[in-house]
Order: C-alpha cells, then sequence, then structure tokens
C-alpha cells in the first residue's frame, strides 16, 4: 500500500514538474547571452524581415542598433559601478537617468525617421507600441508578486501591512 502511494505522489510530482518541450526552447532562446555582434545582427534581421528594409537601410540601421546598445552598456557600467558602492541612487540621479533614457530614444526616432519610409515607420511604431504594452505587463505581474511578498514584511507601501500596524 505504502508503495502505491509513493508511486502515485511521485507521478503527481513529475507531472507538475513538466513543461512542454516548445516552451523550454523559447525561452532558452530568448534567454541565450551572445555577443554584441550576435545580438545586433539578431536585431538586424528581425527588423529587416518586420519592416522590408534594403540593404542602404540595413546598413543606416545597423550603425544606429550599434550605437544603441553602446549607450545602453555604458547605462548599465555606470549602474553596476554604483550597485558595487552600495549607494542607492538619488531621486536627482534616477530622473537624470530617465531623462538621458528619454533623450537617447528621441535621437533615434529622428535618425529613424530620416531612414525607414512612412509605411516602415508606421509598422516600427506599432512593434514598439506592442513591445511597451508586453513590458508593462510583464512588470505589472512582477509588482504584483512584490506586493504580496512586502505585504507580509509590513512595509509603508502595503495596505495590509499599513492595517496590521493600526
Amino acid at each position: 500500500m505504502k508503495k502505491l502511494i509513493f508511486a502515485a505522489l511521485l507521478a503527481v510530482s513529475v507531472s507538475t514538474f513538466a513543461q512542454d518541450k516548445k516552451e523550454m526552447d523559447k525561452k532558452s532562446d530568448r534567454n541565450e547571452k551572445g555577443t554584441p555582434e550576435q545580438k545586433n545582427a539578431m536585431r538586424l534581421k528581425k527588423l529587416t524581415t518586420d519592416l522590408n528594409l534594403d540593404a542602404k537601410q540595413q546598413e543606416k540601421i545597423k550603425q544606429i542598433i550599434a550605437e544603441q546598445n553602446a549607450h545602453r552598456e555604458a547605462m548599465m557600467a555606470e549602474r553596476m559601478a554604483n550597485k558595487d558602492n552600495a549607494t542607492e541612487p538619488t531621486p536627482e540621479e534616477l530622473k537624470d537617468r530617465r531623462q538621458k533614457g528619454k533623450e537617447a530614444r528621441k535621437a533615434m526616432e529622428d535618425k529613424l525617421k530620416t531612414i525607414l519610409s512612412p509605411e516602415q515607420l508606421e509598422k516600427w511604431n506599432a512593434i514598439e507600441e506592442a513591445h511597451k504594452a508586453k513590458m508593462k505587463e510583464g512588470k505589472e505581474g512582477k509588482e504584483g508578486k512584490e506586493g504580496k511578498e512586502e505585504c507580509h514584511k509590513g512595509k509603508k507601501e502595503c495596505k495590509k501591512g499599513k492595517e496590521d500596524k493600526e
């Protein structure tokens, strides 16, 4: 009898943790890290197929992608240096970072406007909007999980924590 129960529990636990192979392949492809050049090439290839870019446009966009990645790497290095110092960024520093990011995005958009046709620009804007929506959706899910954890810690942001304190 014990063996039967053990076998049933084992079968249930194995089936619970099993995932679809296709899902795992998608996740591993997305999480794989390549060299910056490989990442740039993959992004250029995707934009080429999505926007039907010609050879001239590909060369110009390749440069834009490289500049964008260099800027992103510099910002990440700056954040990591501050993280190593174990100092929290001030609100002014955070505002400055956001402003720099907005300026970089605006500069990239201005460059793209000179390279892409109106139809391609429209497609690119649609792709960007879909990407923003997907990122926002992921962020909201992440905040929901964090909110539950914070709730039990009794932090100020947590409504349940405030009720518990009162």
